[in-house]
């Protein structure tokens, strides 16, 4: 199983590999088949396997920058869920591994769903013990999921960090929708203080948990993007 993890501030998943970057990347694209976005106006994500082994070398996923609450029957959808292995995943859904553009999370369950069709979604195939690649029931690719979310994002301490992170989280998350956005890219004044209370609280919270650091990078670049103000 792979080491998935949640770039909460980059709005993105990774897999820890043998590419951290990509240029590294690059260089290999020859040894490698799958979903890339070199040219950056593909729609795709990254989907990167070996071509003599079909082995996964290379994972990032966009979350996009559109929160929703899950609704109940998405959670029955997801109980229902069939199991489709890697290699019929991958047979019907490599080369197509198309950016999302809705997220869904749930604070009480902790987990963290993309999909622009969730309604549609009747498979999963597992990449981890939190982390799946969700499908039609022809293994035909339609977003992702990870469970115990909080708990795959970097900085993640069991013995260090603690429930709060979460009220921070949901707090960054209000911002995530569409009026929202309209009201920053208005300069309003209101959701300016309210991000920098969430800044100043953040910061406090970073001293005992470092995944607070994501939530700091999201307030910089929205008060960058929208208010001109370089932190």
């Amino acid at each position: 199983m792979q080491e998935i993890y949640w770039e909460l501030g980059q709005f993105s998943i990774s897999m820890q590999g043998r590419y951290s970057n990509i240029d590294d990347l690059e260089k290999d694209i020859e040894l490698l088949y799958g979903s890339e976005d070199f040219g950056g106006f593909s729609g795709n994500d990254w989907f990167l396997l070996n071509k003599k082994t079909d082995i996964l070398e290379f994972l990032s996923l966009t979350v996009p920058s559109f929160f929703f609450d899950m609704t109940d029957e998405m959670f029955h959808l997801l109980r229902e869920l069939k199991t489709i292995n890697f290699k019929q995943f991958t047979k019907m859904s490599a080369s197509k591994i198309i950016m999302q553009d809705s997220a869904f999370f749930s604070a009480d369950k902790d987990i963290l769903l993309v999909s622009s069709s969730p309604l549609q979604i009747k498979a999963s195939t597992a990449l981890s013990e939190n982390f799946s690649l969700l499908s039609d029931d022809k293994g035909e690719y339609l977003g992702f999921i990870l469970y115990n979310a909080t708990k795959n994002i970097y900085g993640y301490d069991p013995d260090k960090n603690n429930d709060s992170f979460i009220d921070y989280l949901q707090d960054m998350l209000t911002f995530c929708d569409e009026q929202q956005y309209e009201l920053m890219d208005d300069e309003d004044e209101e959701l300016l203080q309210k991000l920098n209370t969430l800044e100043y609280r953040s910061a406090d919270q970073f001293r005992i948990d470092p995944r607070a650091e994501h939530i700091l990078s999201f307030v910089k670049n929205v008060k960058l993007t929208f208010y001109d103000i370089v932190m």
